[in-house]
Formats: structure tokens, sequence, C-alpha cells
């Protein structure tokens, strides 16, 4: 049915057209031909009807409205494309997956899941992204550019979504709840990855050891322990570690001297937040490392390592002494079993002596 309605066909690109004049405008795009021009900005178009919608960005006009919203749009299609959002209509539906979008252009991105298409490239790194919003993102990471600025404490960030979660930190909101546990979170997402250890769903296996994770991020921190990878280095000292975060302690506690987490009861600082959550066990009496076999409590790991090796150096001991009392005793079954054998033997031969002897002497 599209070939008799359109029959006029493109040889570049396989479009095709009711009209030959459609062909012939549309054939203007592959010649590179972009007869037309704004006067205000000169930007070429190769068919007057882009330039006339093109205009409108510079007088403002907006001549189609929606129904329901009453917002306004420079294009017929844009408001198309709007009330979707009112209609929840969702027309283009992925063919692998049976999965619905309101616009063609999410449905081309999304098929990119399952090809694994990742058309836009870094010049730089040479990493690839399916869209190319995720590249012009990426490309702030070369350019040192952070645009986004934070208005309470003035930190920058090269993404606007770090910005909003940034800002989180200078508010008390934290509007998602644990039904469990009551904990509260700022972000969804930040809950839903928490919710996962009540229900004790660990999706993530590892291929070599076949350890299991709640989050892929801890799976892919995991696995460098098998590969010995250690991709973020030292800028200083060419030092390599496992975590970007290692990274960044290192050189600020190391090389820089700095000391930025800061213990409110007794002033002390220290190099990483992790120290300071050990230091901060003296003043809570926090002792979360339990030892199962005298129902004893730590507050440090490397003490509860420590204790359970003198567990173990007893069931050493225990399993030593046990095994040389059997060796022992093996050692007397069998010594008792040679006295045995040998007590054995001499009566045997004793009474092949004497039953030898009478038939020899008759024999003589």
């Amino acid at each position: 049915m599209a070939s008799v309605d359109k029959p006029y066909k493109c040889t570049e690109c396989k479009s095709q057209f009711s009209f030959p004049n459609g062909l012939k405008v549309h054939m203007r795009k592959h010649f590179g031909d972009y007869p037309f021009g704004c006067d205000v900005c000169g930007q070429r178009f190769y068919d007057s009807s882009w330039l006339k919608v093109h205009k409108r960005t510079h007088s403002g006009e907006k001549p189609y409205a929606c129904e329901f919203c009453s917002k306004r749009f420079t294009q017929p299609a844009h408001l198309v494309s709007h009330r979707r959002i009112h209609t929840k209509e969702k027309p283009y539906k992925c063919d692998i997956c049976d999965r619905t979008f309101a616009h063609s252009s999410a449905l081309k991105v999304h098929r990119r899941k399952h090809t694994g298409e990742r058309p836009y490239s870094c010049e730089v790194c040479r990493k690839t992204f399916s869209e190319h919003f995720h590249l012009a993102r990426h490309k702030l990471t070369h350019s040192g550019v952070k645009p986004f600025k934070c208005n309470e404490c003035g930190k920058t960030f090269t993404q606007i979504g770090n910005l909003s979660k940034h800002q989180l930190l200078h508010t008390e909101n934290k509007p998602n709840i644990c039904h469990e546990c009551g904990l509260k979170f700022r972000e969804k997402a930040s809950l839903l990855s928490h919710m996962k250890q009540h229900t004790g769903e660990k999706q993530y296996c590892c291929g070599h050891c076949g350890k299991e994770f709640i989050h892929k991020s801890s799976l892919v921190l995991h696995s460098r322990v098998h590969s010995g990878e250690k991709p973020f280095q030292c800028d200083i000292c060419d030092k390599q570690f496992t975590q970007s975060t290692h990274k960044k302690t290192h050189m600020n506690a190391v090389h820089f001297g700095e000391k930025p987490h800061h213990c409110e009861v007794c002033s002390r600082n220290f190099k990483s937040s992790h120290s300071l959550k050990t230091h901060s066990r003296i003043h809570t009496g926090d002792q979360p490392y339990h030892c199962a076999e005298c129902n004893k409590y730590f507050a440090h790991s490397s003490s509860f390592c420590h204790h359970n090796k003198i567990h173990h150096s007893n069931n050493l001991n225990d399993i030593n002494i046990k095994e040389a009392k059997s060796s022992k005793d093996n050692a007397t079954v069998k010594n008792l079993d040679r006295k045995g054998d040998n007590q054995t033997a001499y009566k045997e031969d004793s009474q092949t002596v004497k039953g030898d002897n009478p038939i020899s002497y008759k024999g003589d």
C-alpha cells in the first residue's frame, strides 16, 4: 500500500513521496542545496516551510495551542507530540520487548538497548554513547567546564542532575521513607536501592567465585579483586587504586595533608570518612562486630579479626590434640597387635618344634 500511495522513491535513503515535487525538495538535502536563508541569523534550509518555522524562533510566534493546558508551539507536530502527555497515548511499540513510547525518537533510542548500537563517540577518549545528549554531557569531563553552580555553597558541577542531588544536602527534606525500618532518603532511587537490603535480593553474581551482590556497582568493584585492575592512578606518585574515591582520599591525605573529616565531639580531624566513622564509636559505644563463639562484641573489625584467631587457634589446638591422641592410640593398638602377633608366632614355633622332634626321633 505504501508503494502505491507514494510512488516516488529517493535513491539515496529510500524515502517515498506521493508527489514528484516532494521528492525534488527532499533531494536538496542530499545534494547540499540550501537555497532559503534566514535574514536574521543566516541559517539556511532546503525547504521554504522549514525557514518559515525557523523564523518563529526570532519572532516568538507560537500559533498552535494545546486545548488541555493552553501551552503554545511553533509547529503542529510539536503540538501533536505534546498532547500525548494528556492523553497518555503511546503509539510507538518496540517489536522486541513490546514496550510502548509516546514519541518515535524515544523508540529509536530505546531500540539501541537491544542492538547495542552506540553511534556517538567521544573524540578524546573514544568512549561511545547511545544518545547525543549523553555524549555532550560526557565531554564536560574533559573540558573541565562546570556550568552548574550551587547558590548555597558555590560548588560547581558538570551535570544539572548532580547539582540537584547536591542541593538536597542543604535541606532536611527527605520525602522517601522506608516502610520496613523508617529510614528516610532524599532520592527515590536511594530508597529503592536500600529496599533490596530488606528483600535480600542479590541479582548480580560474580562469574569467578559465585559471590552475589545487591548492587551492580558492588559487583564491578568486586570483579577487580579477580582481575587485579586498578584504573585510578594518583596524579603525583602514580599509585593505583580500584576506586576513584580511594584515589581522592589518598591524594588529599598523603600529598595535600588534608584531614577534612571532623569529629563533632572531640574536634579531632581525620583523613577519611571511614576513619571518622570508626573513631566515633569511642564516643557512641557502638560495637557492631559480634563473635558467635563467645558472644563478645567489638568496635573495630581489626579487633574482631584478632579475637577470632584465638578461637581458631584453640580449635586448631583441639584438633592437634585429638589427632595426636588418635595417633597415640593407633600406635598403641599397633604395638599390641605386633606383640600379639609375636606371641602367636612364638607359640606356633614352639608347637612346631615340639611336634617335629618326636617324629624326627622316631624316624631315626
